[in-house]
């Protein structure tokens, strides 16, 4: 493992976003007050390589992961990484510990109760939330008793022990397994410094195999929801109402025509599928509603490959009269053009908010 005795750079980070349709790398370096854009790349997935957040064929991955670290950075070693909602779940929950109780494990009992996943295969993390903080209190907060609200994470051990181990075999040392959901909002953070901070948000990752919503209310986290209704299922919807073969539904979410299918039929195909999507979306919601009391969303930023299914965002934005808007990391970030070989950054920021929020906490933003 001789990669391993290479110097870590001073204030370089880099961010890498496991999806299960391709891998998205940033490169970032904190300089003064500004973070600089080093390296960036996205290389696709051949499908069924990772489902459900489980590698399936570990060479192929290995391979791919290599192909893009040598592309953007070969020196790359230390890599902050997320993997899919489906393998890393988190949540607040409301817990009343009575004197007597010890804390720590009341805590770790009510999560094996309320994870899905299998008991024997669950790595528990959690942070007390203060009661009340203000900007001023900049406090840690011991732990109570009485009513306490808990920030939870459960992690899939055996899906993350296998992506970890799959990085070390490529020559990579992970050394922080974040929340992707977190790294949205962490980007987010900074993109916001240039725009008003709404009341009550959303933060939108549409993935393939599903996605998720975080809702930020006064700026501050408040909860999160998954939906099932990705990329995945869209196709699928095509691939049935169309009577096409998965391959070609596929092709229509990049924006491309398949032979024999009218437009307008696509057209039919999409808003059915969409207005499914608005479906969980509502459903998601009335959870956030009813906990936080009627407040109603003022804003929706999204990232994710979903977003560049054609119509989709549009469609969102109307169909919900809410002002919905795709990330945009390079607002906050410096960069030369030369990294993007002449192609418009914008036509795939939203594709890099994850792994850019990744990196950003590897240059101490948290």
């Amino acid at each position: 493992m001789g990669l391993f005795a290479k110097r870590k750079r001073k204030n370089y980070s880099v961010g890498l976003d496991i999806g299960s349709k391709s891998i998205k790398l940033v490169e970032i370096k904190k300089e003064d007050d500004f973070y600089r854009l080093v390296a960036v790349g996205v290389q696709d997935l051949p499908d069924g390589i990772v489902s459900n957040g489980e590698i399936k064929e570990k060479e192929i991955f290995i391979s791919t992961i290599s192909e893009l670290i040598n592309r953007c950075d070969p020196e790359i070693v230390d890599v902050i990484i997320s993997m899919g909602t489906s393998s890393i779940l988190s949540d607040k929950i409301k817990l009343n510990i009575e004197g007597s109780d010890d804390v720590a494990e009341t805590i770790l009992f009510e999560a094996s109760q309320r994870s899905p996943f299998d008991g024997g295969d669950v790595t528990i993390q959690y942070k007390i939330l203060p009661k009340s903080l203000t900007q001023e209190e900049n406090i840690e907060m011991e732990e109570e008793k009485g009513d306490v609200t808990v920030l939870l994470v459960a992690a899939k051990e055996k899906n993350m022990k296998w992506c970890i181990d799959a990085l070390y075999e490529a020559g990579l040392r992970p050394t922080i397994v974040d929340v992707s959901s977190y790294a949205f909002n962490n980007c987010y953070a900074l993109e916001s410094e240039v725009e008003e901070f709404p009341e009550t948000l959303v933060l939108m990752d549409i993935g393939h195999q599903g996605s998720r919503m975080l809702f930020i209310k006064d700026g501050i986290y408040h909860s999160a929801r998954n939906i099932n209704i990705g990329g995945d299922y869209i196709a699928k919807t095509l691939q049935k109402q169309l009577k096409i073969d998965y391959q070609r539904a596929l092709s229509i979410l990049t924006g491309q025509q398949v032979q024999g299918v009218s437009l307008d039929d696509v057209q039919a195909s999409l808003q059915f599928a969409f207005e499914e999507f608005v479906g969980s979306f509502d459903m998601a919601y009335s959870y956030y509603s009813k906990e936080a009391g009627y407040e109603k969303v003022e804003k929706i930023v999204v990232c994710g490959g979903g977003v560049y299914i054609p119509g989709l965002i549009d469609f969102l934005s109307n169909r919900l009269e809410i002002q919905v808007r795709l990330s945009n990391p390079f607002a906050f970030l410096k960069y030369d053009e030369e990294l993007f070989n002449n192609a418009d950054p914008s036509n795939f920021a939203a594709l890099l908010s994850i792994a850019t929020g990744l990196a950003l906490r590897g240059v101490g933003r948290i």
